[in-house]
């Protein structure tokens, strides 16, 4: 019977949430919408590819990923990041999954002026912090850029990319 009473509860919790209508501000994630080729530079160079589509009634975009690192420098590696808008909170949330086992979480903000994701994500077994920039100053195109510190501010990884949105066959 308890069972029966938190599965209940649990079912009204999450279709409370369902009467709501979809907050404006996920329509900044539509920029990720699309499937992409990247080009990644910093201490390894990579090429990849990545989709984006809406899911969970168009609440999140859900980006599949893979890298190709230079040859003898690092193994592949793939995952799948899931993004949305927290309108209590009023900050960008996403959530990385790697093929490795790794994993992060990260919130942020987006600046409609520069059209540019700004995302921080804190490393609870280490104090490093991770800034992640994703600007789509033009249409199609995605410039971003990963900056890793650890908690006394130097510097322990730098990457940076383009992502260049694929047309439609």
């Amino acid at each position: 019977m308890k069972y029966i009473a938190t599965l209940l509860a649990l079912l009204v919790l999450a279709a409370s949430g369902f009467a709501d209508a979809p907050p404006k501000e996920l329509e900044a994630l539509n920029h990720y919408v699309g499937t992409w080729s990247a080009s990644i530079t910093g201490n390894t160079n990579a090429k990849g590819t990545s989709t984006t589509q809406w899911t969970l009634d168009n609440r999140f975009v859900q980006t599949s990923w893979s890298l190709d690192p230079d040859p003898g420098v690092l193994p592949k590696l793939s995952g799948t990041t899931l993004m949305t808008y927290d309108a209590a909170k009023h900050v960008y949330r996403g959530w990385q999954f790697f093929s490795n086992g790794g994993f992060s979480s990260g919130e942020g903000i987006w600046d409609a002026d520069s059209r540019t994701f700004t995302s921080t994500a804190k490393d609870a077994n280490n104090g490093n912090t991770t800034i992640t920039k994703a600007s789509f100053a033009q249409d199609g195109v995605e410039s971003w850029s990963i900056v890793t510190t650890t908690s006394d501010g130097k510097t322990v990884n730098t990457v940076s990319g383009k992502n260049t949105k694929q047309k439609p066959k």
